[in-house]
């Protein structure tokens, strides 16, 4: 049976949980595809358990009129949708409300319809503001669309029971955490590379290294992180990733400039997913922040925090509703009130100074760890297929 993964507009070498997806639905025994966008040159990589179908789309830019804009998205889901006909896949796993939309009214009116997967990254009723039409449009599709489905992968508990409250109605789910696959460290590695980030930013090898990762976004932090930076001396930062724009870029530098921080910060462009572990392994804390206004941000699970746990870092988190419940449950890190720089500054040297609370969260990883890992995760999803498939 031929299983395509549907995810128009984001790019593959962005989508780690959508391989590990892809891998499991081989894994099942079943003919596995990816529809995505064109990948930006950044990472490449080989994908020996599926192939990739990669369509060159027009892409809409905010410098446009609005009725141009909308006839590019338009025209877009059209030419998604007569080449979602032609790959003709059994089983359609769509990595969000768009594709979906897109991957059920391109076989409205088909005898054969595959079986729908609504993967559910995000909480996406809260995920943005949104005025009343567009809100209630929205669930209104959600809902509609969710009972086409065969089952909808949620990522935690907590969104899984709003959104079935929100549509007054259960339906057939996974739970299924965006964990990576149990990472295998090398501690020598991990000291050279701490070493050599020391040597980048000219300070002692025993310096204390903080590090934020992920996409370089507006509301992750990263200006929280700077400003706590002011605060104490002591931290020294390392950043991964690619920022959401050369704008945004130009913003933080200038931020960093005006706080006089810059000399204090080693960026490093994103990693491909199995290098990733050599960087997040060798600092001593990683910093996962959300400080937007959006309930999607307070009940986020995102990678980059199950990618501190497998490489055995402490964590600095925000007081959020599912990371709190993990970081209390195992014990291995300290929550922060978003948005407060100041308490953020003095979390980070708690971390730094007190040095039995620091034993304890690294001794308390191994059992995080181990149970918080892709090997685990899977699972769920295989018994999904079984049961709903």
């Amino acid at each position: 049976m031929k299983y395509l993964k549907f995810m128009p507009k984001n790019r593959i070498d962005d989508a780690s949980r959508n391989k590990r997806e892809l891998i499991a639905a081989k894994e099942f025994g079943y003919d596995c595809y990816c529809y995505c966008d064109p990948s930006n040159g950044a990472i490449q990589e080989n994908f020996p358990d599926f192939s990739l179908i990669v369509l060159n789309s027009r892409k809409p830019t905010l410098d446009q009129f609005v009725l141009k804009r909308y006839l590019i998205i338009i025209n877009n889901a059209l030419v998604h949708m007569k080449e979602l006909r032609q790959i003709d896949a059994d089983i359609i796993s769509c990595h969000n409300i768009y594709a979906l939309g897109i991957a059920y009214f391109a076989y409205l009116f088909h005898n054969n319809k595959p079986k729908f997967i609504y993967d559910s990254h995000e909480f996406e009723l809260k995920k943005k503001p949104r005025n009343k039409i567009m809100y209630h449009f929205i669930k209104a599709l959600e809902g509609y669309l969710i009972k086409k489905c065969a089952f909808t992968i949620m990522v935690n508990e907590y969104i899984a029971d709003a959104v079935a409250k929100i549509h007054g109605f259960d339906y057939p789910r996974a739970i299924v955490r965006s964990t990576p696959n149990y990472w295998k460290l090398d501690s020598t590695v991990s000291a050279d590379m701490h070493a050599e980030l020391c040597e980048k930013l000219g300070v002692p090898k025993d310096s204390f290294l903080i590090s934020y990762h992920g996409n370089i976004f507006h509301n992750r932090g990263v200006e929280e992180i700077y400003r706590a930076m002011k605060l104490n001396p002591n931290i020294y930062l390392i950043s991964i990733g690619n920022y959401a724009n050369e704008r945004y870029q130009n913003e933080l530098n200038d931020l960093a400039e005006e706080l006089a921080i810059s000399n204090r910060i080693v960026h490093i462009p994103a990693q491909p997913h199995s290098e990733l572990w050599k960087y997040v392994s060798a600092v001593d804390c990683g910093i996962v922040m959300f400080n937007g206004k959006s309930k999607n941000y307070a009940v986020a699970l995102p990678n980059k925090f199950f990618e501190n746990i497998q490489s055995m870092t402490p964590i600095i988190c925000s007081d959020s509703v599912e990371m709190a419940r993990i970081v209390n449950q195992y014990d291995i890190g300290i929550l922060s009130p978003s948005g407060d720089a100041e308490k953020l500054a003095g979390n980070i040297e708690r971390m730094r100074t007190d040095k039995e609370l620091y034993r304890k969260f690294k001794a308390n990883l191994t059992k995080a760890k181990n149970e918080l890992c892709w090997e685990n995760e899977k699972k769920k999803l295989l018994e999904a297929y079984k049961k709903y498939l």
